[in-house]
């Protein structure tokens, strides 16, 4: 059986280094995360700051099957929400020039707004209400017209919560 190969963006952010510890168990795929800075605990990442051009350690590793990104900007005051985008972006030209055929993008459930009491399903109408899910909705529509275009099939995951990485679950207890 062959391994599948992942690279995982975002692997030192809050959910990355939860994802980080929870995919090390995983036996039939091989993850590789990218970092912005090297760090000596993950010496085999990739350091890459994505808003730049990708290093040529992306070519030179046996090609990745699969991209997830869980990199982005989040809620805080001062943000440049509107950087989601750029990141998006970026990531899927990476997948497109390397090879990579599936994009797995951290997106946000504050894309649907608040017009529900009912879980939402993916094909209930987009209405965000706040700065953060119109940034993120911008970037996904921004991200599918790319991955179209460049042949890279795209999946955005609309997280609406990560327990141990929101700061309201950390205070709860």
């Amino acid at each position: 059986m062959m391994k599948l190969r992942v690279l995982v963006l975002g692997g030192s952010g809050r959910i990355g280094s939860l994802v980080r510890r929870s995919w090390a168990r995983e036996t039939g795929t091989t993850f590789t995360f990218q970092t912005r800075h090297p760090s000596p605990m993950h010496q085999s990442d990739i350091v890459w700051n994505v808003l730049s051009e990708p290093p040529d350690a992306l070519g030179t590793v046996p090609p990745f099957d699969c991209m997830g990104v869980l990199s982005g900007i989040v809620r805080r005051p001062g943000a440049d929400l509107s950087l989601n985008t750029a990141i998006g972006s970026a990531c899927i030209a990476a997948a497109a020039q390397y090879g990579i055929g599936h994009v797995l993008l951290a997106s946000s459930s504050a894309v649907y707004g608040s017009y529900s009491d009912d879980p939402f399903s993916e094909r209930d109408p987009l209405e965000p209400v706040n700065d953060y899910g119109r940034a993120k909705h911008a970037m996904e529509v921004a991200c599918h017209t790319q991955a179209r275009a460049s042949g890279v099939h795209l999946y955005c995951l609309r997280i609406g919560n990560v327990a141990g990485a929101d700061a309201p679950l950390l205070y709860w207890a």
